[in-house]
């Protein structure tokens, strides 16, 4: 009779380590990938102090299963932070950047590899994103 009740105990007892080891697991993982942002938080804020505090832009475009999302982006020329996040859940997403039909960037997402960014800075004029594999998904950049 109480045999079945120490059983139950055991099984509890047993989910308990393992969300206990887990979370000691995480933990580990935090501390040890710790010292790398510390030191890339140092040198970002050793370059900010050297370099002039300057505003920058951003856009962020989506990839997903049904093309570019917006469609298209109108701004002013001049550097921008350009931030492409990935959710075509293609194997490899090839990116390529064109003006007036000729390739400028073309840049390689991976499945493993959601986003990419990169400060960007083009002339006035009017790009066209798109992915290789399929000619209808496209993101019209205008720049003024």
């Amino acid at each position: 009779m109480f045999a079945g009740l120490f059983h139950v105990d055991r099984k509890r007892r047993a989910s308990g380590y393992i969300i206990l080891g887990l979370f000691l697991l995480a933990l580990g993982f935090l501390v040890r990938a710790r010292p790398g942002w510390t030191l890339r938080a140092k040198a970002l804020s050793q370059s900010n102090a050297e370099a002039p505090k300057q505003r920058i832009e951003g856009e962020v475009i989506v990839l997903n299963w049904t093309g570019f999302e917006p469609r298209e982006i109108s701004r002013s020329a001049g550097p921008f932070l350009l931030l492409i996040s990935n959710y075509s859940h293609l194997p490899v997403a090839t990116l390529v950047l064109e003006r007036e039909g000729k390739a400028i960037r073309s840049i390689l997402l991976a499945e493993n590899k959601r986003h990419w960014s990169d400060t960007v800075d083009l002339p006035s004029g009017t790009y066209i994103l798109r992915e290789a594999t399929h000619s209808n998904w496209y993101c019209k950049i205008n720049l003024k």
